[in-house]
C-alpha cells in the first residue's frame, strides 16, 4: 500500500489513523503485525472500507488457536506478544521469503513470518532468511533492535531488502537496496517435505487434521508434530543425519553441535527452527510418521526413536528429556505402545546403580505347613547410611559370653 500510494510506511500508518506504541519514540503501530487494536481496526475500517474480519486477517492473530497461541497476549499490555515471541514458532520482527514469489507479486505472504515455513509449495524451493547484502534477516529493520516504519526515506519497494544497515563511511545506517525478488534460490525435490509443509498450511487455515490414524484438531495436530521434532532432535543418528536432502544436512549438524557445545545455553528441544533449511530437515525426519495412516505404518521410523529415548531414561534414572514439551494424546497413546514395559517407570534394574553390601528386602515367603513365618523381618535404623540395613539382633541368651 505504501508504494500504491506513493509515501513512506510510517506516513501512512499515521494517516490511517492506526494507534502508535506510548513507549516508543520510532513510528510503530502498538502490537504491529501481531493483533489489531479496538481503536486501530475502527480507524483501518473506516479509511479502508474493508471488514474487520479481513483486516484481522493480517495480522499473526489469524493462527490463534491453531499454529500458535495467544492466549497470553492482551491490548492492556503492550510488551505481551513478547510471550508469544518466546514460546511460540514466530518471528515478531522479521520473515522468510521466497524469491520468486516476489517476482511476480509484491506481498509478502503472512504465514513466512512462522518458524515452520520452511518451502514454497509453488516454486518447491528452500525459503530464504537473511539478506546477503546486509546480514540481517528479512523486514527486521536493524541488526540490534528492530526499527520502526520508515518515515524520512520515501517509498519503499517490497521487491528491495529496507534493512538499515550500517554505511562504509560511518555508523549511520542506510537502506539496504539489495533486490530480493534476483536472489537465487535452492530447488528442493523430496516430496516428504512438500506434502508435511502443505499440511501445515491446512492446519494454519483450520482444517481437521489426522495424525497417527486419528482424526484430532489443527492446534492438537501441529502440538504433535512438535513432539515428533523434539525427539527427532534428541535421537537422530548420523546416518539419518546422511538421508537428509543435500541442501538441509549442514543445518541440522550445526543445531546438533550447538546443543552439545553450549549444553544449557544452546537451543532447546521445543524451540523452532531458526532456518528454513532446518525446518526442512526436521520434517524429512518427522515425514514419515506425520504422513502415516496409522501407527503401524509409523513403526519403522518412530520405533527406534522411542526405543532410544527409553535407555536415555534407563540411564538418566527416568530423566525426561522432553519435560517441556506438549505431548497430545494422540502421540501418547501411540509412544506409549511403543515403549518397552520396563522402561516406562524407572527402567531396567541392570541400569541402576549397585550399591556392594546390601540386599533388597524381601517378604518371607509361607512356610511348608501353611502358616505365616515368623522369621522377623529387615528394618532399618535411625541414623540412615548403607550402614542402617541389617537383620534384628538375636536375643541376649542366645548371644554367649
Amino acid at each position: 500500500m505504501p508504494s500504491f500510494w506513493g509515501i513512506g510506511p510510517g506516513q501512512l500508518a499515521r494517516a490511517m489513523g492506526l494507534e502508535m506504541r506510548r513507549a516508543s519514540s520510532m513510528t510503530r503501530p502498538a502490537f504491529f503485525g501481531v493483533l489489531l487494536t479496538d481503536r486501530s481496526r475502527a480507524a483501518l475500517a473506516m479509511s479502508t472500507g474493508l471488514p474487520g474480519t479481513v483486516l484481522d486477517a493480517m495480522h499473526l492473530s489469524r493462527y490463534d488457536g491453531t499454529l500458535l497461541d495467544m492466549s497470553a497476549v492482551t491490548q492492556e499490555s503492550e510488551v505481551s506478544p513478547r510471550t508469544v515471541w518466546s514460546t511460540q514458532w514466530v518471528q515478531l520482527y522479521a520473515s522468510r521469503c521466497c524469491p520468486r514469489c516476489l517476482a511476480e507479486n509484491t506481498v509478502w505472504p503472512l504465514w513466512w513470518r512462522l518458524e515452520s515455513a520452511a518451502v514454497c509449495p509453488r516454486h518447491r524451493c528452500l525459503l530464504l532468511d537473511i539478506c546477503p547484502s546486509c546480514n540481517i534477516r528479512f523486514r527486521r529493520g536493524n541488526q540490534q533492535i528492530p526499527r520502526g516504519l520508515l518515515t524520512n526515506h520515501g517509498v519503499l519497494d517490497p521487491r528491495l531488502c529496507g534493512n538499515r544497515a550500517r554505511g562504509a563511511g560511518g555508523p549511520q545506517s542506510v537502506l539496504c537496496q539489495h533486490p530480493v525478488a534476483e536472489l537465487p534460490v535452492t530447488g528442493l525435490t523430496d516430496d516428504t517435505v512438500l506434502a508435511v509443509q502443505e499440511l501445515m498450511l491446512s492446519a494454519a487455515n483450520n482444517q481437521p487434521m489426522t495424525l497417527l490414524g486419528q482424526t484430532v484438531s489443527s492446534a492438537e495436530w501441529f502440538s504433535g508434530v512438535k513432539y515428533l521434532i523434539a525427539m527427532a532432535r534428541f535421537t537422530v543418528t548420523d546416518a539419518e543425519v546422511d538421508s537428509l536432502p543435500a541442501a538441509t544436512i549442514s543445518s541440522m549438524v550445526d543445531y546438533q553441535h550447538r546443543r552439545v557445545t553450549l549444553g544449557r545455553l544452546g537451543p532447546k528441544l521445543q524451540n523452532g527452527p531458526e532456518t528454513a533449511a532446518e525446518a526442512a530437515a526436521l520434517y524429512s525426519l518427522v515425514g514419515p510418521i506425520v504422513l502415516a495412516p496409522d501407527v503401524g505404518t509409523a513403526h519403522e521410523r518412530l520405533g527406534p526413536w522411542v526405543h532410544r529415548v527409553a535407555q536415555y531414561r534407563s540411564r538418566s534414572r527416568n530423566r525426561d528429556p522432553f519435560l517441556h514439551v506438549d505431548r497430545p494424546a494422540s502421540v501418547d497413546a501411540a509412544v506409549r505402545s511403543l515403549t518397552p514395559h520396563a522402561n516406562r517407570v524407572i527402567g531396567p534394574a541392570r541400569s541402576l546403580p549397585q550399591i556392594t553390601g546390601i540386599t533388597p528386602l524381601r517378604r518371607p515367603g509361607p512356610r511348608a505347613d501353611g502358616r505365616a513365618c515368623s522369621q522377623p523381618r529387615r528394618r532399618i535404623e535411625a541414623g540412615g547410611g548403607n550402614r542402617a540395613l541389617h537383620r534384628h539382633r538375636p536375643p541376649r541368651s542366645a548371644r554367649g559370653p
